[in-house]
């Protein structure tokens, strides 16, 4: 049943092989982060998901197959990152992509994937080493402010197998959390002016994430919402 979360939970662990602490180690950031920042309500919000091993496996990775459910919104696009072989990403089937497709399921409300390897014994990053798997696309538009879940729910063919067929374990607690704010008002006093600027750079320096200061409403607060933030200060 799809479901809206008000606050951070945690939903249940994909029962993927005895090791219920999961070998394979999913993300929405580079740093290992559950919860991707998606701003404001609205259309077109990338949620990147990343892919490591936790340190101390040693699978080598064969393939995934599985589906995504989203307790909100509406999915509008995916993109696997290993889909083009000729892209030298090092990860997840350079080279040896034998299949990758994607479907948009549900309405929008949760899509499936499968991945198989010529070579079987495809290596993955082992954390903190993640690297980028999949961009999703998602249309918040009218949702209300909150944390909603992303639950990784395998199908019938298991999940990811390793280079012998034996499924590997791995987490299924993701979120997004949608929140709604005044782009560029940092330091929270109603209006957008040079009052502003002490704290933008003090949450550029310190590598926080807070919906006024992500100009671009990509999830991050980078020195890719300087320009935006000009703009907004400039009132252009």
């Amino acid at each position: 049943m799809i479901r809206k979360f008000g606050c951070l939970i945690i939903i249940c662990v994909a029962a993927l092989a005895a090791d219920v602490q999961g070998q394979l180690i999913i993300s929405v950031d580079s740093s290992g982060g559950l919860s991707a920042q998606t701003g404001s309500p609205g259309p077109n919000k990338t949620i990147d998901l990343f892919l490591s091993q936790r340190a101390g496996s040693s699978d080598l990775f064969a393939g995934n197959t599985g589906d995504f459910d989203f307790a909100a919104g509406t999915v509008t696009g995916v993109t696997i990152g290993s889909e083009d072989n000729s892209v030298n990403n090092g990860f997840l089937g350079e080279g040896n992509l034998g299949t990758s497709t994607t479907e948009i399921t549900g309405g929008g409300t949760s899509f499936n994937f499968n991945q198989f390897y010529t070579d079987l014994s495809q290596s993955i990053a082992v954390e903190p080493s993640r690297a980028l798997w999949m961009t999703i696309e998602i249309d918040t538009t009218g949702l209300a402010d909150g944390t909603y879940a992303i639950d990784l729910r395998p199908d019938a063919s298991g999940n990811f197998l390793d280079q012998v067929g034996n499924v590997v374990g791995s987490n299924s607690s993701l979120f997004f959390v949608v929140e709604s704010c005044m782009l560029g008002d940092i330091n929270l006093d109603g209006v957008v002016n040079f009052l502003d600027i002490s704290p933008f750079i003090g949450l550029l320096t310190s590598n926080s994430w807070q919906c006024e200061a992500d100009i671009n409403e990509d999830g991050v607060v980078s020195f890719l919402d300087i320009s935006p933030f000009i703009g907004l200060l400039s009132g252009g």
